[in-house]
Parts: structure tokens; C-alpha cells; sequence
């Protein structure tokens, strides 16, 4: 409660990045104190700061999040689907961009409401690549948006993986904020608000719901080996029946089976398709699943 109280009055210490680190533990304590009614009730100063930034950008944030998390977990028709879809972009469009890590946000914003109802496939080439360029920002620099859009990324690269000391450091020109030229990242881990980076880094408490049913989405289906050879194996858990379909880079249906559905692993023939690499789509009812398989076959 004494970290929350010095980041509600704007007296947390920060080594370096001090602007984007600031916003980051605001946005942070802001969710929590959404969440815990009773906390921020209980402390004078908590309240006071939760009121402070309901009208804000911020607060337009926490909103377009919980919008966004109706669109991602919902079943039901597709007219109201497009109705949840609908409310989510306008509380996105609430947002007034003025820092990158704002920007950033609504545009990570836009694309996670776009994959929710069209699927990962309706990103436009522009699109994907600034999905792209914003997971691999320096969280200092690019806010909480980073942390929303490496899941989104890893649904299109599913093995992508980042070292934010070699990014930040790597990315020095872009610390604006910074004291000075040099970053001791070891310092700004060790001292810089500790809560919020164990939280922020290991995902998805300071990003809320919506963030949580992108990971969780994709932690439910299991499609492996992959590079593939002959055959891959797809593992689900208590689906109805389903379909599993390739598609290559140009968007062409090469392949299509069906999935019986239950608590099983379901193992799919590849031994006719020819080596690169293909995307696929799972489908069980109304949800969705989407990745890049790689098929390399030994002679």
C-alpha cells in the first residue's frame, strides 16, 4: 500500500525512462484499484487518484479493455457479436493519442478487436508489419501496447522470443526520457517499482481480461512437432467436433480435416504437402485457433 500511495502522488523514484515508467505504474495501480473497490475505499489517497483519472486517457483504457474482453470471450449470435465488436472500437476511438505509448495502444487496441471477430488473417501486410515492430519495442519506451501485442505476434510468428535487455539497450537513442545516454537496465529492474515489473513482464495482470483470453486461447491447442515431417499432432481439451485446415502463404486451402473433438490428440497425415511453410486455422464451434506450421519432410 505505501509503493501504491507514493505512485498515486507521483513520488516513485525511476533510474531511467522515468515518463514511460511513471505512466506504465499509473495505468498499473489504476486497474488495481478498479478491481479492488475496497482497497481504494479504504485508503483516502487511493480513492482521491482512482477519481482523478476516471475521465482520463487512462480510464478510456481500462474501459476499452473490458471491451475488448467481451469480444474475445463471447458466444452467442454473430449479430451481437458485431454489436460488442462495435462497442469495443468506440472505446478504443475514446482514447486521445498524445505519447507513443498511447498510440501504440489504440493501435494494438484496433488489431486485437479486428483478429477477435475476423480472425489473425484479416491484418492487413501494414498491419502485420506494425504489430511486428511495436512487440519488439522496448516496453519503456512502448508501454503496456508491447505487452499486448507479443501474443498477437506470436499467432502469426508462434516462435518468436524477446530479451527486453538486449532490446532496450539495443534501442538506446529511443530513452528521450532517460537521465542521461546510458541505461543501466540491471539498476532499472532491480529498483524501478518492483511490483508492477514482475506483474508487467510476466503478463497479463497490468493489460486485464482481454489479454488473458488471447494467452489462454492459445495455450488450450497444442499443434506439434513443428517443423513437422510426415505427420503433426493436434491437442485439445473438451471441444466439439472441429476442423483443422492449411493454407499457404498466398492464402490458398491446401488441406482440410476434420477433428473429432473430446479430451484427445488427434494425429494429422502431412505426408503429401510439400515443404515451406503454411498457416492454420482450428475451428471448434465458435472459437478459433491460428498459428504457422512448418512442414519439412526428410527424404
Amino acid at each position: 500500500e505505501t509503493n501504491a500511495e507514493l505512485i498515486a502522488a507521483q513520488q516513485e523514484q525511476y533510474i531511467d525512462y522515468f515518463e514511460t515508467g511513471a505512466w506504465m505504474s499509473t495505468r498499473y495501480l489504476f486497474d488495481k484499484l478498479d478491481e479492488d473497490r475496497d482497497l481504494r475505499e479504504s485508503n483516502a489517497v487511493l480513492d482521491s487518484f482512482y477519481n482523478s483519472y476516471l475521465n482520463s486517457n487512462i480510464g478510456a483504457m481500462n474501459d476499452a479493455d473490458a471491451a475488448l474482453a467481451s469480444v474475445f470471450d463471447f458466444k452467442g449470435s454473430s449479430e451481437k457479436l458485431v454489436e460488442e465488436y462495435n462497442i469495443a472500437v468506440d472505446r478504443n476511438e475514446e482514447i486521445v493519442s498524445g505519447e507513443i505509448y498511447e498510440l501504440y495502444e489504440t493501435e494494438v487496441n484496433a488489431m486485437a478487436a479486428k483478429i477477435a471477430e475476423y480472425g489473425i488473417d484479416s491484418l492487413s501486410e501494414a498491419e502485420k508489419i506494425e504489430l511486428e515492430i511495436i512487440a519488439n519495442t522496448c516496453p519503456f519506451v512502448g508501454g503496456t501496447a508491447v505487452y499486448k501485442a507479443r501474443p498477437l505476434w506470436a499467432m502469426l510468428n508462434p516462435l518468436v522470443q524477446y530479451n527486453d535487455r538486449l532490446i532496450c539497450i539495443a534501442g538506446g537513442g529511443q530513452n528521450k526520457n532517460g537521465s542521461n545516454g546510458y541505461i543501466n537496465l540491471d539498476s532499472l529492474y532491480e529498483q524501478q517499482d518492483k511490483e508492477f515489473l514482475l506483474n508487467a513482464t510476466n503478463q497479463p495482470t497490468p493489460i486485464k481480461q482481454f489479454l488473458k483470453k488471447i494467452i489462454n486461447q492459445n495455450q488450450l491447442i497444442s499443434v506439434y512437432p513443428n517443423p513437422a515431417d510426415t505427420y503433426v499432432n493436434i491437442s485439445y481439451e473438451n471441444k466439439k467436433a472441429g476442423i483443422f485446415i492449411l493454407t499457404n502463404t498466398i492464402g490458398q486451402e491446401v488441406f482440410r480435416t476434420k477433428l473429432d473433438g473430446a479430451n484427445k490428440t488427434e494425429r494429422v497425415s502431412l505426408k503429401y504437402l510439400a515443404n515451406g511453410m503454411y498457416n492454420y486455422k482450428i475451428t471448434f464451434d465458435t472459437e478459433v485457433y491460428v498459428g504457422k506450421l512448418n512442414i519439412i519432410q526428410h527424404e
